[in-house]
C-alpha cells in the first residue's frame, strides 16, 4: 500500500503485528530479513503466498481483492481511492473481513483491534474459506452474481 509516510505505518504495522505474536510479510520493495518474525519482500507472487498466510492486509484494489477471496484467508482493508471503498465494504458484506481503515485513520489502535479480531474469531477463516470454495466451483458469471447480489 503505497504511502508518503511508508517507516510510519511499517513501523505501525510492525507494532501491532508483534502485540499479537504474529509474524509480518510487508511489501517494501526489497529483500530482507528485519527479524525472526519480520520479512520485508519485493515482490511476491499473491496466488501462492496468500493461502499461507493467517490474515491479509491490502488496499482493497479489485485484483488483489480477487485474489485474497480466492485464497481462503481473511482480509483486512485499508483503502486509499476510488473502488477500494467498494471492494471493502463487499469483504465486510461477505464476513471476509472486519470494518475497513480508511487510510486516513489509520493507526495502531485501530489496526491492533482489527488483527485480534480476525485472529481471535474462527467464523472470518471460515467465511473466507467458503467464499474460496465458491469461487472455485462456480462459473464466472455465478461468481459475479453472487459478489454483486
Amino acid at each position: 500500500m503505497p504511502h508518503h509516510h511508508r517507516q510510519l505505518i511499517f513501523d505501525l504495522t510492525l507494532n501491532a503485528v508483534q502485540s499479537v505474536g504474529q509474524r509480518l510479510m510487508f511489501a517494501w520493495g526489497i529483500e530482507e530479513k528485519v527479524s525472526d518474525k519480520c520479512y520485508l519482500v519485493a515482490d511476491s507472487v499473491h496466488p501462492l503466498l496468500f493461502p499461507k498466510l493467517s490474515v491479509i492486509v491490502h488496499h482493497g484494489g479489485a485484483g488483489t481483492t480477487a485474489t485474497a477471496s480466492r485464497s481462503g484467508v481473511p482480509q483486512i482493508l485499508v483503502p486509499h481511492i476510488l473502488d477500494q471503498f467498494y471492494w471493502a465494504r463487499q469483504v465486510v458484506r461477505l464476513g471476509i473481513g472486519p470494518p475497513p481503515i480508511w487510510r486516513s485513520r489509520l493507526n495502531r489502535n485501530r489496526f491492533e483491534k482489527r488483527l485480534r479480531a480476525v485472529l481471535s474469531d474462527p467464523e472470518y477463516a471460515q467465511r473466507a474459506d467458503r467464499v474460496r470454495s465458491t469461487l472455485a466451483s462456480e462459473g464466472r458469471e455465478d461468481v459475479v452474481d453472487n459478489i454483486l447480489s
